[in-house]
């Protein structure tokens, strides 16, 4: 307030210097007045005051409609910095707002030594974005080179003892007590009921089996895209499974750190789908909204009340931190016997 007020009188006194000097200047040439003269001139055609009053009252409009156009120019643009600002905080550095200024060869804002160094702020955090990206891949392939190769060995250990053993026992038993249960000639109904429960047990563990080995030994993108990737692991998944997977992938370019963990995550989620949802149906979708990523796993299964604290167990927590780790949110919705939805959000940087 107090700028606007100091601008305010600057303007009035170089306005009055300004109107006294013309005055005084055209009534010394023209009518032989000296200064005094003019400024208690009262010849006027309204209450006979002063011309030195009306110069006061003019010369004060006058300043006070140049300050308000001024705090007006000036609020316009510093709303624009504003924005400038916290898109470059945001980290939404194509926004049309930088945009604009790139666009146009004159000054946007208040001059183009402003709108030069936005842009060089903009030049600079897009930098810094991408070399902490790069950095954090780096960290994560040392990581894969030292304790996650240890532990994905034995993971893969496991996964392959228990598919060369338990699973193809599961799958034999299965299909045994699948013909016993054909054969109900002879069977008494007691008994029939009992095969039936056998063999639902079995499915389920079956079921469970799946999840578990998709969870040790998740599959790799192996220089296939994630659209490719995603698509052909529902693909293979639905053959084995007694479930219906809807799935609509767009094929999104992301940098290869960001593709794994999103892919690690998909593996997890459908995981946690199978071994806790008792769904008939799941769906997956990913696309790209603006600046973001947006994956989507929703199932029709049991669902779990949110309020119970042991809803949080559904497995979340790795994911949490992966996504985490890259920038974006989680955010779960579940209500028992409506399903459950899970949708993640990832920020991409500009040039990702």
């Amino acid at each position: 307030m107090r700028r606007y007020i100091n601008r305010f009188l600057q303007l009035w006194l170089i306005f009055a210097v300004l109107a006294v000097s013309i005055i005084i200047f055209t009534f010394e040439t023209f009518f032989d007045m000296d200064g005094w003269e003019v400024l208690s001139y009262r010849d006027m055609s309204y209450l006979s005051l002063p011309l030195a009053v009306y110069l006061l009252g003019f010369t004060l409009v006058l300043a006070m409609l140049f300050t308000i156009g001024f705090i007006i120019i000036e609020r316009i643009r510093m709303r624009k910095i504003e924005q400038s600002l916290r898109a470059l905080n945001q980290g939404r550095y194509n926004d049309k707002v930088l945009e604009k200024i790139v666009a146009q060869a004159k000054p946007v804002y208040i001059t183009k030594q402003l709108d030069s160094l936005i842009l060089q702020l903009r030049e600079k955090l897009t930098l810094m974005s991408r070399q902490v990206l790069s950095s954090n891949e780096e960290k994560l392939m040392l990581e894969e080179e030292t304790k996650e190769e240890i532990l994905e060995k034995e993971r893969h250990r496991i996964a392959r003892e228990l598919h060369d053993s338990v699973s193809q026992q599961l799958f034999a038993s299965s299909m045994m007590l699948s013909a016993l249960n054909q054969q109900t000639e002879n069977i008494p109904d007691a008994i029939q009921k009992q095969l039936q429960t056998i063999e639902s047990i079995t499915n389920e563990s079956q079921l469970e089996m799946r999840a578990l080995l998709l969870h040790l030994r998740p599959v790799k993108l192996n220089e296939k895209t994630l659209k490719q990737g995603i698509e052909q692991l529902l693909k293979e998944l639905s053959t084995k499974v007694n479930m219906a997977i809807v799935y609509e992938i767009e094929d999104v370019s992301l940098p290869v750190s960001v593709e794994d963990n999103l892919f690690r995550v998909i593996q997890e989620l459908l995981s946690n789908v199978l071994r806790h949802s008792k769904a008939s149906e799941v769906e997956v979708y990913l696309k790209k909204t603006g600046q973001q990523i947006q994956l989507r796993i929703i199932d029709d299964g049991v669902g779990f009340d949110m309020r119970n604290q042991k809803s949080g167990n559904y497995g979340l927590q790795n994911i949490r931190e992966r996504i985490n780790g890259l920038g974006g949110h989680v955010k779960l919705i579940s209500f028992k016997q409506q399903g459950t939805s899970v949708e993640i959000i990832i920020p991409i940087s500009i040039g990702g």
